[in-house]
């Protein structure tokens, strides 16, 4: 029998027989038939990466600092150049790291074929970080990631290999330019108050009274402000690109090199190609701007004018930054990238009220949730069935995410409470599908609909807080800041939290052993649907 390598979910990819994924990305319909090698790989654990990548980052962004200031007139600071480009960096390095292990650790494993591109004919530059997030779970990108890494290890003599022809526009997808303004969903996005000199710019509020309350607790005047001008992402590809990434180490492993001799050929063009945009709309609209405090939530993950803006003020004064949490297992995690960049970059880091070892943490609470109340449905025996959303492919370090190998457990556990919810015919269960599922290119509510006949879904366009309303109970398959939102909401609610989806701090765990006392958290799916027979007769007592 033959066997051959197939690196992801590509149909391109595939052979006729003999196919051996390297991971479940590459069996995005949960085909029970095919065969994973990732399981039997020797590759670090989810900690080991995160404190390898950690180390390469430190390193790589002092490279960054000095090749970048020989480019460009910015006499910034190193701090500076964290904001403005730190988030997207460690993302760059955990993803590299990732696809390199996976390649780097088959070791001695033969296989006779394996499908790649030529990828010198194609270019993975992309617009911004959050253009980077797409194209990096998406398969085509992947594959030719993989076909450099393995050029670059120079182990194409372990194959035969088979050369594919995709079109280039298929490779990295960018998104279409909008010339218009962005709408404004609320009535303050973002705002700057001259007298006490503050400025707010994108905080994680769901809408005008959680914008209200912030003000009320932080005594701020807001007066409207919009970082959001308008870019043009130039076709041409800077000249910088083809000059060589030097460093100032002398001792750097292999995978090292790998960064450096790639990083301009990925670099999205927000940090390079828009410097000079960017530059320009700063003089113009964003130079008289000298506040003493700034407050935001996402605002160093999305690219926009006020990460540039930030990091010429924070070059030129002492400025407070202050940054609000805003979801994604912050202070329950072992280890959250973003956590650790945003408590390291900031003065003052606003938390849902968890303590951490930082004397910049400071516990709050959450502004979406002072007034929310839910309605209590009059026993109507309806269920909620909350999915997880998941990536194909790791997209950065963290270790509550579910993505990569993490997939096949959530989908072994998902079909296993499903079976298990089928037997137990008292109960009517809707399931709720991610908003974003479409987007991720998630096959769950097609895969239940094929493998279990459900036809029960609830509208994800209907915001989540109101859409619990009319149901008695609500189960999550793992956990998420929704979880967080409906105990907030005093939401009768469980938790199907399994140990191999999710890493647990020392500190969280405490706190989650009283949830599983009173029967909210289970670690099994039999657990919870034991309980939920217990409870059946009453579900929103």
């Amino acid at each position: 029998m033959s066997k051959n390598l197939v690196l992801t979910g590509l149909k391109e990819s595939f052979f006729p027989r003999g196919n051996f994924c390297l991971g479940p990305w590459c069996n995005k319909e949960q085909n029970k038939k095919l065969k994973y090698i990732s399981a039997k790989l020797s590759l670090p654990s989810d900690l080991q990466k995160s404190q390898k990548c950690d180390f390469y980052y430190e390193r790589l962004v002092e490279d960054v600092f000095s090749n970048f200031e020989k480019n460009f007139d910015l006499k910034w600071n190193k701090k500076s150049w964290e904001i403005f480009i730190g988030n997207w960096l460690h993302r760059y390095i955990s993803v590299l790291y990732d696809r390199y292990c996976h390649l780097l650790f088959l070791k001695d494993k033969k296989f006779e074929k394996i499908k790649l591109l030529k990828y010198s004919k194609y270019s993975l530059i992309t617009q911004d970080n959050q253009n980077f997030i797409f194209n990096s779970n998406r398969d085509e990108w992947n594959l030719a990631l993989y076909s450099i890494i393995i050029d670059k290890l120079n182990i194409k003599n372990r194959f035969k290999i088979i050369y594919i022809n995709l079109s280039s526009k298929n490779i990295t997808k960018i998104k279409k330019f909008n010339k218009k303004k962005p709408k404004k969903k609320f009535l303050f996005s973002n705002f700057v108050n001259p007298i006490n000199k503050k400025i707010i710019f994108n905080l994680y509020l769901k809408d005008n009274s959680s914008y209200l309350s912030f003000i009320k607790h932080f005594k701020i005047i807001p007066i409207k402000h919009n970082f959001y001008v308008s870019l043009n992402y130039p076709k041409k590809n800077s000249k910088i690109r083809k000059m060589e990434f030097t460093t100032n180490y002398k001792k750097i492993d292999n995978f090292e090199i790998l960064l450096r001799e790639l990083f301009y050929e990925f670099v999205p063009k927000f940090y390079l190609e828009q410097i000079n945009s960017l530059k320009k709309n700063y003089n113009i609209y964003f130079s008289k701007l000298n506040p003493r405090e700034v407050y935001t939530s996402v605002g160093l993950q999305h690219d926009s004018d006020f990460k540039f803006w930030l990091a010429n003020l924070n070059s030129r004064k002492a400025v407070n930054l202050n940054i609000l949490q805003h979801g994604c297992h912050y202070g329950s995690t072992k280890y959250s990238y973003a956590e650790k960049l945003e408590t390291k970059l900031s003065n003052n880091f606003f938390t849902w009220g968890w303590k951490g070892k930082n004397k910049n943490i400071v516990p709050l609470f959450n502004f979406n949730n002072i007034k929310v109340n839910t309605k209590k449905s009059k026993n109507c025996k309806k269920i909620l069935f909350v999915l997880a959303s998941y990536y194909h492919y790791r997209l950065e370090n963290h270790t509550g995410t579910i993505w990569g190998e993490k997939v096949k457990l959530y989908y072994d556990s998902l079909f296993n409470i499903v079976d298990l919810f089928n037997r137990n015919k008292k109960t009517s269960i809707f399931y709720r599908s991610p908003p974003n599922e479409k987007t991720l290119d998630n096959q769950t509510s097609k895969i239940l609909k094929k493998q279990f006949n459900i036809t029960k879904f609830d509208n994800n366009k209907i915001e989540f807080t109101k859409a619990i309303d009319k149901y008695d109970l609500v189960i999550f398959a793992t956990e998420t800041t929704a979880f967080l939102e409906a105990l907030s909401a005093n939401k009768p609610c469980l938790l199907l939290a399994k140990k191999e989806l999710s890493e647990h701090r020392k500190d969280f765990i405490n706190k989650f052993e009283k949830l599983k006392k009173i029967k909210i958290v289970h670690t099994t799916e039999k657990s919870l649907i034991n309980h939920l027979k217990y409870i059946e007769n009453n579900l929103n007592s």
